[in-house]
């Protein structure tokens, strides 16, 4: 992706005619579609009225003392990991941390980025406390010393204990959709040119 970006970034800056819905951007990052072109977004699906924040109606705290089965709640993303599926998430809104599983397709605007802000609708699904992102952290450590040092049955050992944090069940709650808070995860590598300055406020 990051070479797709390079290159279409060279691409713009080096033309100079362009379609009108490309002239107010010198780039574009191809992995921020609240970013994109408004042309792009209705070819592609992307909706982004989907992305306005609705604001929070629950805590972590409230959902793991049973006062709340579901709702959304409002957090930054402590720690993350996942594969093409979906993102096992830490997140942290100051009541505490709940280990969100969001499924790809929950995530259309990929506003699941590790250190940044965001609002999750979720459901609750287990009251018991799940392993941390530390825990997750400790394991990947122990692969790479385990495999540095010759043991490639401890890294393997440690690798399989490591795959068990990705899978839905392992987390405290699932998301069913996730919107960006914050201009990082809404915008991305996208530049816009000299001259459009309010291109950002009309395209979003």
């Amino acid at each position: 992706m990051l070479d797709e970006w390079v290159e279409l970034s060279k691409t713009y800056s080096q033309a100079t005619d362009y379609p009108e819905h490309l002239a107010p951007f010198e780039a574009i990052d191809l992995a921020r579609p609240l970013s994109w072109p408004p042309l792009w977004q209705e070819a592609s699906g992307v909706d982004p009225a989907e992305a306005e924040p609705q604001g929070s109606t629950t805590t972590v705290e409230a959902l793991r003392a049973g006062r709340a089965r579901s709702g959304t709640i409002v957090g930054r993303i402590a720690g993350l990991s996942g594969t093409g599926a979906g993102s096992r998430a830490v997140v942290d809104d100051g009541t505490g941390e709940l280990v969100v599983w969001c499924p790809a397709p929950a995530d259309p605007f990929k506003a699941v980025v590790v250190g940044e802000h965001i609002e999750l609708d979720v459901l609750f699904t287990s009251g018991d406390e799940k392993r941390s992102s530390r825990e997750f952290d400790v394991l990947a450590a122990d692969i790479g010393t385990s495999a540095m040092a010759g043991d490639l049955a401890g890294a393997q050992a440690y690798a399989l204990e490591l795959a068990s944090f990705l899978e839905p069940a392992a987390t405290d709650a699932l998301a069913t959709a996730a919107r960006p808070l914050g201009d990082v995860t809404r915008w991305g590598q996208t530049k816009i040119r000299e001259g459009y300055a309010d291109s950002r406020r009309n395209l979003t």
